[in-house]
Parts: structure tokens; sequence; C-alpha cells
């Protein structure tokens, strides 16, 4: 009898040693799954802020470029150049001689439309404000319409 309780206790040493074995196997498994997903989380945020990087670049840059442009722009439409423009192709100032005016007869054919006068009448104020939730409710309603027209006040 002692023989075979020995026996039987060697099995379940062996068991629970195979046992222990899968276990560490599933624990190194699932460490090992872990700090694959991190690892490529990792990797495509590091990805993704090299690609916000090259952008914040390239906008910086269009920024710049669109600075440069419109100074030009206003270089270009200086009066004093442009009337330097003007002179350089003939042109010259008008005179009093050199103004000639049409009269064309019957000039307008019909009269212009006469538009009707709009009248404005003032909006009463509202009522005044008798409870705590009545304010609460005016304050929300007028916070939450700009949501429902479309306005977001961005800067």
């Amino acid at each position: 009898m002692a023989q075979d309780t020995r026996e039987q206790l060697r099995k379940l040493r062996t068991l629970t040693q195979a046992q222990a074995a899968i276990g560490w196997a599933v624990v190194l498994f699932m460490l090992a799954l872990v700090g694959t997903i991190y690892l490529r989380q990792v990797g495509q945020t590091a990805t993704i802020g090299r690609e916000v990087r090259s952008l914040q670049e390239e906008l910086n840059l269009q920024k710049a470029e669109n600075s440069v442009l419109e100074r030009k722009i206003a270089e270009a439409q200086q009066l004093d150049r442009l009337q330097d423009e003007a002179r350089d192709l003939g042109f010259m100032p008008a005179e009093g001689d050199d103004i000639v005016y049409l009269v064309v007869p019957d000039y307008p054919a019909e009269s212009a439309p006469v538009l009707p006068e709009i009248v404005v009448s003032p909006t009463p104020p509202p009522p005044p404000i008798e409870t705590i939730s009545e304010a609460l409710q005016r304050y929300f309603r007028s916070r939450f319409t700009v949501f429902i027209r479309g306005e977001a006040y961005e800067q």
C-alpha cells in the first residue's frame, strides 16, 4: 500500500510540474502578446506624430509663402507705383478741357421703381426671470442654439 501511495504521489508531482509549465507558458505568451500590442501602438503613434510634424512644417512654409505674396501684392498696389506704370503706358491726368460729358436724351427711359418703406418695430423685451430654473433654461437655450445654427465662433 505504501508503494501505491508513493507511485500516486510521483504521478501527482509530475502532473503538477506539467501544469506549472503550461501555466508559465500561458503567462509568457500573454506577456509577449501584450508587449507586441504595446510596441505596435507605440510605433503607430510615432509614425502619426512624424506625419503631423511634417504637415505642420508644410503649413508653416505655406503661411510664410502666403505672407510674402501678400506683401508683393501690397507693393504692386501702391498708388505711386500704379501712377508711374500708367504714365509709362502713356496715360496722363485728365484736365478740364480733356473731359467730355455725354448727354443721353430720355435717360433713364423708365423711372426707377419706388421701394416700399419698411417699418421696423422694436421687439418687446422678454419678461423678467422669476425662477432659477427659468434662468438656467434661457441660458442653455441661448448657448445651444448656436450649435443648431452651426456657429462655432472659431478663431
